[in-house]
């Protein structure tokens, strides 16, 4: 630590050696800074604050019936925005300030010093701001404000209702699109429904479901059909059994087929007695005796049809019953035969049946998503619509301006008592620096200690005596150190005072230097 101390004490050592190059660079940048921060023209400031509205009665009244929007996003754009040369080229002709020049360069001139002299900021939260700008004049000054706050404010709200017009012509190209592709979609499903009608089923069912319902439908008909023929046949039997019983209390009425076939049958028992079966007698015989019979069952079937059997109660109910079960059978058989022949024609399809309902779904699936993009999409534009009527009912944004820009005769700067410390400051830091670069460069022997790094040994100090004149020169360069710096502060002290005073500032420099 002592090393770093002396080394530090060394360096100062040096510096106040050849502490007449702070003299010299004091004396030559001083003056130069001075003047010319004294010559720097005024500026002067005009400011003014808007405070944006963003409050609505109806917006609360409409929410969900319209699209709402940040306001404050809105103003944040617009503030972010308004030095583009679009804006700035406005707030020109607004201010009238592009009259005061002639040629295209000093245009894109006056527009740089627009950019570089304007600001728009908000002050809080509250929506208020606070627009400034600071220029050479003052009457400029307050024209370009009030051509930003016009700006501003037609910026805000003709941005809304572009973006409003926008939206809309978006929606409509939208629409118009979406509805064209909802058409398109309604063709390829119909086409596709009218090629492969007999592969689909219904929309509600799948083909295996109707296949396997089919299949019922044919098993439940045959069930049917097994039935009816059952009930059919007993009723045959019925009818026959009664038939039999009728005709049997026909037999015992006596007929002339009686007489003979007793006749016969005494004559056959005579023959068989002598002669075998084989005899043409006995066959003859036995032919006769049969066909009499059957001619006597004839005799009394005809009877009983003619005598009363069909009179019968039972046996006409049972006619009938059959007929209608015979009927009954018949339909059955038609329509198991139908609906074997569905189940044959869609058991045929059943391999085409996954891709078929696969192409479906995904038609039906895409013709859905359309239709509900389709009505969102007019859903949305009904929104926008009534979103601008409400916008033309009533401002969703109105501004107020609370302080109206102003002249100001007293300039707003620059800062020149700190531009001009600033540059007594840097002359004096540029001194110490050059102080310190020529001790370095050509060091001087100051203290003993600074010989330790040469090597030489030390024997001894030797004190200038008075006689020896050092010390008078010492003291005489102390003095001119001195005066220099003392007239240095006086003539900041009065480069103070002349911009302190501002007539003083404007004769002299203004209109003496500056002219």
């Amino acid at each position: 630590m002592p090393e770093i101390i002396e080394e530090l004490l060394q360096y100062l050592r040096g510096v106040w050696l050849k502490r007449r190059y702070i003299l010299i660079a004091t004396w030559i940048l001083c003056p130069i800074g001075w003047l010319y921060v004294s010559t720097l023209p005024n500026q002067y400031s005009s400011s003014a604050k808007v405070f944006a509205d963003t409050r609505s009665i109806l917006k609360p009244l409409m929410r969900g019936l319209t699209i709402t929007t940040d306001p404050r996003q809105e103003l944040d754009l617009i503030v972010r925005t308004i030095t583009t040369p679009d804006n700035l080229e406005k707030i020109a002709r607004a201010s009238d300030a592009d009259l005061s020049v002639a040629t295209p360069q000093e245009f894109q001139t006056l527009l740089g010093e627009i950019k570089s002299g304007i600001s728009l900021k908000s002050a809080n939260r509250a929506n208020i701001y606070t627009v400034s700008f600071d220029g050479k004049d003052p009457q400029l000054a307050q024209k370009i404000v009030q051509g930003t706050i016009s700006v501003f404010i037609e910026n805000t709200l003709g941005e809304k209702r572009l973006d409003s017009d926008q939206a809309q012509r978006f929606l409509d190209e939208q629409i118009v699109e979406y509805e064209r592709r909802l058409s398109e979609d309604e063709r390829r499903l119909a086409d596709f429904r009218k090629e492969n009608a007999a592969f689909i089923v219904n929309n509600q069912s799948s083909y295996f479901r109707a296949l396997e319902m089919a299949r019922d439908r044919l098993e439940q008909a045959e069930l049917a059909l097994q039935e009816t023929q059952t009930e059919l046949e007993s009723a045959k039997g019925q009818l026959s059994g009664e038939v039999d019983i009728a005709v049997q209390s026909l037999s015992t009425i006596r007929t002339d087929y009686d007489q003979r076939i007793e006749a016969l049958q005494i004559n056959l028992d005579e023959l068989t007695v002598r002669f075998t079966d084989n005899h043409p007698d006995v066959v003859e015989t036995k032919r006769r005796l049969e066909s009499l019979t059957e001619q006597k069952h004839k005799f009394l079937s005809g009877q009983a049809d003619s005598g009363g059997i069909n009179g019968n109660p039972v046996l006409q109910e049972l006619r009938a019953t059959i007929n209608r079960l015979t009927s009954t059978v018949a339909a059955m058989e038609v329509r198991k035969s139908k609906y074997a022949a569905e189940v044959d024609e869609l058991q045929g399809r059943l391999d085409h049946v996954p891709d078929i309902q696969a192409r479906l779904t995904g038609l039906n699936r895409t013709y859905a998503i359309t239709k509900d993009k389709y009505y969102e999409l007019l859903n949305r534009k009904e929104s926008a619509v009534m979103s601008d009527k409400v916008d033309q009912s009533t401002d969703s944004i109105s501004f107020r301006v609370l302080e109206q820009p102003r002249v100001n005769s007293t300039p707003s700067g620059p800062p020149r008592l700190i531009m001009l410390a600033g540059v007594l400051v840097v002359s004096v830091a540029v001194g110490i620096g050059l102080s310190l670069g020529f001790s370095l460069l050509s060091p001087v022997v100051s203290s003993p200690g600074s010989l330790k790094s040469t090597g030489i040994p030390v024997f001894g100090v030797v004190t200038a005596t008075e006689n020896s004149g050092l010390q008078k020169w010492e003291k005489r360069k102390m003095r001119i150190f001195l005066l220099a710096n003392s007239a240095l502060v006086v003539l900041f002290t009065v480069f103070i005072a002349l911009n302190t005073n501002q007539s003083w500032h404007d004769a002299l420099f203004v209109k003496g230097l500056g002219g």
